[in-house]
């Protein structure tokens, strides 16, 4: 698959962002750079390993779509409430309800979807704002066998091990976090 670019943007625009991304500051104010050349399909719900807890809220997941999602992300098709890169949190304090298969969520559970995003072999790079969480960003990388072609989704959520690794930082907190990788229903 070759590398994917959103329009417009610039080597230099790229390096600058990722700069940002790095330090922990925020894109705001800069263009939007969207990256991603993974040769494997990512897609999934990477699961916190332990509570990650900012204030009344808790890190739920970070979700990663499949490679068509972001080729139509990248060519200009979005979602006011989905991106392929988005990270999930749940108001503990908001109430509970039940889906359609018996498992309870909460009712305020806001999306972060990104100003910025970047994948590209095994980092994962991610900046986005919330009007309830503030700035949010992650930095990261995957484990070896989730960008070796040769594991199934299967033996991904077969692993005892981290799928995946890195920095979360909400309202300039940062926390290490660890994710395992669940495919969804």
């Amino acid at each position: 698959m070759k590398k994917l670019v959103s329009p417009g943007i610039g080597l230099a625009l790229l390096g600058a962002l990722a700069f940002s991304l790095v330090a922990g500051t925020s894109p705001a104010g800069q263009i939007p750079a969207f990256v991603y050349d993974s040769k494997v399909d990512l897609f999934g719900y990477y699961m916190p390993t332990a509570d990650v807890k900012v204030g009344r809220f808790k890190l739920n997941n970070l979700a990663l779509g499949g490679q068509d999602d972001f080729k139509k992300y990248l060519a200009g098709d979005r979602m006011a409430t989905y991106a392929p890169m988005m990270i999930a949190f749940d108001d503990v304090t908001s109430p509970q309800k039940t889906n359609e298969t018996g498992q309870p969520y909460y009712t305020n559970a806001p999306r972060v979807l990104p100003a910025a995003f970047k994948v590209s072999g095994a980092s994962v790079t991610f900046a986005g704002h919330d009007k309830q969480l503030g700035e949010v960003a992650f930095k990261g990388m995957l484990a070896p066998y989730m960008i070796d072609p040769k594991f199934k989704p299967e033996q991904r959520e077969a692993m005892s091990m981290a799928a995946l690794t890195g920095d979360l930082t909400v309202n300039g907190k940062t926390q290490k976090v660890m994710f395992t990788w669940f495919g969804g229903d």
